[in-house]
């Protein structure tokens, strides 16, 4: 595993840039680099990485000036830094609204076997929603990542 690459990664996402063009998506192992390098660059960049109001949504946070259009919520690269937040409570936060995202449900699998007993429980129960109502091609493109992920401690 390069935990180089995920670093680095993580830092390009959070300076504004696309997931896939970052990482290659249908990768296990970026995944799982990228969730380290997140987790690394909170260490010493703390401000890069969303907080806890940011993705939990809270209207008088995210709301612009007066007139301006609501916000719809945190994008899908600030929502992937928030699943791999050193905080419990962030990633938490962004499970569900990550899990009616297909792009992320790679990360919301990595949290299935987080250490936090928490995060496991609900990002368990948000993937076996989501696997349900996957069509056929999707689940086939994710069954890499669930496969891998079963191989970690907690993984399970």
């Amino acid at each position: 595993m390069d935990t180089w690459a995920g670093e680095a990664a993580a830092e390009r996402v959070a300076y504004g840039a696309r997931l896939e063009t970052v990482l290659d998506v249908d990768d296990p192992r970026r995944w799982l680099e990228f969730d380290i390098g997140v987790r690394t660059i909170g260490l010493y960049r703390a401000e890069l990485l969303p907080t806890l109001a940011e993705i939990a949504g809270r209207p008088d946070l995210l709301c612009g000036p007066p007139g301006a259009p609501p916000r719809r919520g945190p994008s899908d690269r600030r929502l992937a830094l928030a699943l791999c937040h050193p905080d419990g409570r962030v990633r938490e936060a962004a499970l569900a609204p990550a899990a009616e995202r297909p792009a992320l449900l790679p990360l919301v699998a990595v949290r299935c076997a987080d250490w936090a007993p928490v995060v496991r429980g609900r990002a368990r129960r948000l993937m076996e929603a989501a696997l349900s109502t996957l069509p056929p091609d999707r689940l086939a493109l994710l069954a890499p990542h669930l496969l891998r992920l079963a191989r970690r401690g907690r993984g399970d």
